[in-house]
């Protein structure tokens, strides 16, 4: 007979509890996050206009090419799924929006960016905004920002930065933003440009390259993933550039719809995200089996010589002390850059309420500035008369200047550069902000001062917001001091390392409050009684989308300086901006295109007291359908005007195409309501007339366009 089984003892029983109390409690909080699961979002959180919801019917889900292999922002794994910290953003995305968002999967980065260039995919859900990018992408607001490292071999002497590896090898992936910029900053570094950070590690580790410029995230996820330990962190950069998702620029209600969905996850949601992918942890970068075996050796020696043991103590402590140090400034760095990245999230929110408002605006605009103008130059009336409409049309220009601000925080508002000498355009930017005031002004510049690639309409903006600044903090009179000279960026500073162009403007004013310094460039933050709160904020914006920074000091009672830095052009041949010539009287035929009554109106009248003919059309088909009439009738439109966006029909952008597939050489102008002409997405027009627009400023334009009158 089988004797029976002995009783547990009783530490068997303890432990046999012990297991069944951890599934219960497992269990349970299964059970509460299937719960969880089940209640979150059953519904999209997020209204789509009527527009939006038609075009996601007719094109399908948008389409977002991947990089198939940068972890742990984003990867495509073995079994082709989408994984990451974006993958996990974008589902949160897809739940608020009830809109589908497919991911593309490429075999590389490369191929992901041809996708995109060439229009065959709706967008990139992560990759860094350049200006050669930003020809055909638009940009949402950023995703996660994070810092590029040096990566060496433990064995490398020092803490070389990019600056000290002349002649030597450094491997980057191929599709990295920073790859022209640290070209341009260190031609005698040797690039190695490898398909991924994997290979890009790999090379430094076997010796086939000395250094490796890699995200600090993405080599601590890689180098624990893979297995690599001889490698460390031997300096910082000096700055990450931010990952946002891009969307064709000829997509914008793609644009729009991705910024609603993003706009509807919490900071506190994207927070949650970053913390569960990324590891900001340099130690496994930096541990290597030669460290390991040099610290057993020194614990053989501790433990046999008291003596030698002591005096590595001590050295220890040096060192955990110098570590410390350099963890906190290290924790320091990337507290400013969280604040600056929370502080460009709050100026992107804002971004998508502007631009709505001030397209509309100008759109009425429009029709009030032209009819005033054109009476004020064809009809004036008696004295008084005229002093009115010279008063409406004063008042008008403030609120166009007012919207123009207000249009820079939306999407389209990249510089259209021209390289320009930059002192007579300070110097005229100065002494239109100081016209009429008892306030004087003097701008110093440096002999030889290098040109810069600048919006000259867009810098002008920035002086004169700094100037009217300067000349309101003195009511009393004073001198505004404006300065330029020429300086050189080094590794760590806010601007590409390089060449540069500093712009100073200093007050003899009261200084601004120390608890208002730091909120000088928010929107609608004003120390004046007067004033929007926009003008600073405007010229932060600006001056970041041209690829510079700037800064303010100030103390109560001393006045404040601002200072700007841009990237200079130093032997670069300069243009001077065009200027405007006096109106001739012309003939021909005009075609105008607008889905505003009063715009056509206005239009048709200013044109028409040119002496030419002018016919209108509401969209884009009419417009089309007109031309190709006159076309075939024989009395062709010598010029179209043509509105870029008609909201639920056919705008500008389709109209040029459509006309320039019959004849190339077709002159059509583009006119629109928002910002300035992106440089890539508009140069195809023939010119640009932003609104809104006097008879003055539509004549200039087109006038050029028109044959002379007989």
């Amino acid at each position: 007979m089988r004797e029976a089984d002995p009783p547990p003892a009783p530490g068997a029983r303890r432990r046999a509890a012990a297991r069944i109390a951890v599934l219960v409690l497992c269990g349970s909080v299964a059970v509460a996050a299937l719960l969880r699961a089940t209640q979150m979002e059953p519904h999209p959180t997020v209204t789509l206009t009527a527009e939006e919801r038609a075009w996601i019917a007719s094109h399908g889900p948008i389409r977002l090419g991947a990089d198939p292999a940068y972890p742990p922002i984003e990867w495509i794994d073995a079994r082709g799924v989408h994984r990451g910290l974006v993958a996990d953003l974008l589902t949160l995305v897809r739940r608020r929006l009830g809109v589908p968002i497919e991911i593309v999967r490429e075999g590389s980065w490369k191929e992901v960016l041809e996708k995109a260039r060439s229009g065959e995919i709706d967008g990139v859900a992560a990759i860094q905004p350049t200006p050669e990018r930003s020809e055909y992408l638009a940009w949402s607001i950023p995703i996660v920002d994070l810092l590029d490292v040096v990566i060496v071999r433990h064995d490398e002497p020092g803490s070389p930065t990019l600056g000290d590896l002349s002649g030597r090898r450094v491997a980057m992936t191929s599709g990295s933003a920073l790859v022209d910029e640290v070209r341009r900053a260190n031609p005698d570094v040797e690039l190695v440009l490898l398909a991924d950070e994997v290979s890009a590690l790999r090379a430094v580790s076997f010796g086939q390259a000395e250094a490796a410029l890699v995200n600090l995230a993405v080599a601590s996820y890689v180098v624990e993933a893979a297995g690599i330990t001889n490698l460390r962190v031997a300096s910082d950069y000096g700055r990450g550039l931010p990952l946002s998702i891009g969307t064709r620029r000829d997509r914008p209600l793609a644009t729009s719809i991705v910024a609603k969905g993003l706009a509807a996850v919490s900071l506190a949601e994207r927070e949650e995200i970053r913390q569960r992918w990324v590891r900001l942890d340099v130690s496994g970068v930096q541990t290597t089996r030669r460290a390991l075996l040099a610290l057993a050796l020194c614990l053989i020696a501790i433990t046999a010589v008291a003596a030698v043991a002591l005096g590595w103590n001590a050295t220890l402590r040096r060192r955990v002390a110098a570590a410390t140090a350099g963890l906190e400034a290290e924790l320091a760095e990337r507290r400013r850059a969280e604040e600056a990245l929370l502080r460009a999230q709050r100026l992107e929110s804002l971004a998508i309420l502007a631009g709505g408002i001030a397209h509309d605006f100008n759109n009425l605009l429009t029709g009030i500035l032209g009819n005033v103008s054109l009476v004020r130059r064809d009809r004036p009336g008696p004295e008084e008369e005229d002093e009115l409409l010279r008063e409406a049309e004063r008042a008008t220009r403030r609120a166009v200047s007012l919207t123009r601000q207000l249009l820079t925080f939306a999407k389209g508002g990249a510089p259209d550069t021209l390289v320009v000498d930059l002192a007579p355009l300070v110097e005229e930017a100065a002494r239109v902000a100081t016209r009429g005031r008892t306030v004087g002004y003097r701008v110093v510049a440096e002999p030889g001062l290098w040109p810069a690639a600048v919006d000259p309409g867009q810098l002008g903006q920035v002086v004169q917001n700094l100037v009217i600044n300067a000349v309101e903090a003195m009511p009393t009179g004073g001198v505004v001091e404006v300065a330029l000279d020429n300086v050189r960026a080094g590794a760590g500073a806010r601007v590409t390392p390089g060449p540069c162009v500093r712009l100073r403007v200093s007050d003899e004013g009261p200084g601004i409050p120390a608890d208002v310094l730091p909120h000088v460039f928010d929107p609608f933050v004003s120390t004046k009684e007067r004033g929007s709160g926009l003008g600073l904020a405007v010229t932060h914006s600006v001056v970041t989308r041209h690829g510079g920074a700037i800064d303010v000091r100030s103390r109560p009672g001393e006045g404040t300086t601002f200072e700007v830095v841009l990237p200079a052009r130093p032997g670069a041949s300069t243009v001077t901006p065009p200027r405007s010539e006096p109106a001739r009287r012309r003939s021909g035929r005009v075609l105008v295109m607008d889905d505003e009554e009063s715009v056509r109106r206005v239009a048709q009248r200013v044109l028409g007291s040119l002496g030419c003919e002018v016919a209108v059309a509401a969209d884009g088909l009419e417009a089309v359908a007109l031309w190709h009439a006159a076309r075939e009738g024989g009395r062709p439109f010598d010029v179209v005007v043509v509105d870029l966006t008609v909201p639920g029909g056919t705008g500008g952008m389709d109209v040029l195409r459509r006309l320039r597939e019959i004849d190339p050489q077709a002159k059509v102008v583009v006119s629109s309501g928002y910002s300035e002409p992106e440089p890539g997405a508009l140069r195809e027009f023939s010119a640009t007339l932003p609104k809104p627009y006097s008879a003055e400023e539509a004549i200039a334009v087109v006038g050029p366009f028109l044959p002379p009158a007989p």
